[in-house]
């Protein structure tokens, strides 16, 4: 029977197109096809396809919808208002929107956008003490750590304890062209740029590997590399790295802790949030710094002394993580600082994990680099 009913479907599907009740189904790729099946098995905080679909929603309910009025979830850091400078200041307020325009150029930024409102919620539903990794050892064997469910509530349910709050946050979105350079003098060149009607999003998403819950294949060893590198570990490695450098520089000139703030990466959309985290009251931390120090932020993401390590040269040596430079406390890193590197903006060595030892070149060098072989 089933032939029959494949044929049914497909001719009341044929005409339901045809009387303009459903769009038109197409399929553009197959391998995009074959991956949002096994999208299933893959670990949910680093799938793609999954991304794509929340950073749509995020784009709809909070990017779009910003502007000067102060009841609006957020502002685009080219508006003077971010900055409250007077609106009949035509020359500073051109002149400050010159100088952002200029310097998120120089970072390979298309976008920044200042977050008023963006909902966090933060849910525990068990704990352990046992250890942060997958296993522990304990006298000498191998053990599991597992999760200790909360006690049972009324009616024999276990509770989920839940945070809700509007925190601030900035969303930033790199430039799909100077990615696809950076990528290129990486070596990752052989699909790009991706084929006519496609973004790079879509060839990220045909080429992806599960990552793993754990990230297995991308932790720092000290033993030999094994991991050849890829477009989307690369890609990752890219936002995630952008993401913390974001964070630190957030840090210094708002008064906030590295532990306050939390970070949340689209791969496919070449996009990440840095955002606050605390459940205390929000006193308005990352408006006030903008509206202080916005310029001297993003100078900052450019000095060469934000991208170098206070550790010395041993950090440079091993691909540049490290808790002197570029990592975060591990509960508010999306990735427990593995796919990390300060060589994928600065250039140098790659990563431990990486199979390729030829050295990086930074993303933020990547205009010298270009300048130089003109």
């Amino acid at each position: 029977m089933k032939p029959a009913m494949e044929k049914q479907l497909n001719d009341k599907r044929a005409k339901y197109e045809a009387d303009g009740l459903i769009a038109k189904q197409h399929e553009q790729s197959q391998a995009l096809t074959m991956q949002a099946e096994r999208s299933q098995d893959w670990a949910r905080r680093y799938n793609p396809i999954r991304l794509a679909v929340e950073h749509a929603s995020l784009r709809s309910e909070v990017i779009d919808r910003q502007g000067s009025d102060p009841n609006l979830p957020a502002i685009s850091v080219l508006n003077p208002e971010v900055c409250d400078i007077d609106p009949d200041d035509l020359k500073a307020r051109e002149s400050y929107r010159t100088r952002v325009e200029h310097e998120l150029a120089q970072l390979g930024i298309d976008e920044t956008v200042m977050l008023r409102g963006l909902d966090i919620c933060e849910f525990s539903f068990g704990y352990t003490r046992v250890g942060s990794t997958p296993s522990t050892t304990v006298k000498e064997r191998e053990m599991p750590v597992r999760l200790r469910a909360f006690g049972y509530a009324e009616k024999n349910r276990r509770p989920i304890y839940v945070l809700e709050q509007k925190n601030e946050g900035f969303y930033v979105r790199l430039n799909e062209g100077r990615v696809i350079d950076w990528l290129i003098q990486n070596g990752l060149g052989a699909e790009l740029p991706p084929r006519d009607g496609m973004r790079l999003g879509g060839l990220l998403i045909e080429e992806y590997s599960d990552f793993g819950r754990f990230l297995e294949e991308y932790r720092e060893r000290t033993a030999e590399s094994r991991t050849p590198r890829s477009l989307p570990s690369y890609v990752y490695l890219l936002l995630h790295t952008m993401a913390h450098h974001f964070a630190h520089t957030v840090v210094e000139y708002s008064g906030l802790e590295h532990g306050s703030i939390g970070e949340y990466l689209f791969p496919a959309d070449l996009a990440f949030l840095v955002y606050r985290r605390g459940m205390t009251p929000d006193l308005g931390n990352l408006s006030a710094m903008w509206r202080n120090h916005g310029l001297t932020v993003l100078d900052q993401l450019l000095w060469d002394r934000a991208l170098k390590c206070d550790g010395g040269s041993l950090c440079d040596q091993r691909g540049g993580a490290c808790p002197a430079c570029i990592m975060a406390p591990e509960v508010a890193c999306l990735a427990g600082n593995n796919l990390l590197s300060r060589a994928a903006l600065n250039g140098g060595t790659p990563p431990g994990w990486d199979a390729d030892r030829t050295p990086l070149v930074g993303y933020f060098r990547l205009q010298a680099v270009e300048a130089e072989a003109a």
